[in-house]
């Protein structure tokens, strides 16, 4: 069976998840010399190996990938979904370190903007006497479960450190918008207004 006889069957496998099946086969084609092949079995064997759970072996695979896409835009979409599966696994902080400063490569010639330097204004140190003002904006302050999950943190916050303000992003009266403006320092409805 050729190279490409192999990879519909891993196709086939896959469709109907046959991961014990489908693995092996796309490792084996994986490593293969078309160039072709080898990258759809990359992409699809990062697939499998998420369904697998194996976010490790997917991971070294993106970064393959990335490898073989050097100088393209798809170079850097792989890496970065290596980096976001490095998260499901714990590894040595260097480690971890050395693969995220690795995304920079990607930015050489970007040049960096470095904004100048500006004495430190007084109006912009917190005074200690002071609440911190905390905003939640979302167009579900109304009969909504977003609304009912965050009723314990709008009317239990303390306030003599913070104060809150609610902005609702949906017009629209109900009882729960009401509900939640009893209880914050500040409310408005943003519906109308760019944020």
């Amino acid at each position: 069976m050729g190279e490409r006889d192999a990879l519909e069957a891993a196709k086939a496998y896959a469709s109907t998840f046959e991961l014990e099946s489908a693995l092996p086969c796309l490792r084996k084609l994986a490593e293969s010399i078309d160039l072709d092949v080898r990258v759809e079995a990359l992409g699809l064997l990062v697939d499998l190996e998420l369904l697998a759970a194996e976010p490790e072996s997917a991971m070294n695979h993106l970064l393959e990938l990335s490898q073989i896409y050097e100088g393209t835009e798809l170079a850097a979409l792989f890496y970065s979904k290596a980096l976001f599966l490095s998260n499901y696994r714990s590894r040595p902080l260097d480690k971890s370190l050395e693969l995220h400063k690795g995304f920079d490569r990607f930015f050489r010639d970007v040049k960096r903007y470095y904004p100048p330097a500006r004495p430190l204004e007084a109006h912009r140190v917190r005074k200690v006497n002071h609440s911190l003002r905390i905003g939640y904006i979302s167009p579900d302050f109304r009969l909504h479960s977003v609304a009912y999950f965050m009723m314990p943190f709008i009317a239990h916050f303390d306030k003599s450190h913070y104060d809150v303000f609610c902005y609702m992003l949906k017009p629209g009266d109900d009882i729960r918008i009401d509900f939640v403006a009893g209880l914050v320092d500040g409310n408005t409805n943003q519906s109308r207004s760019r944020i």
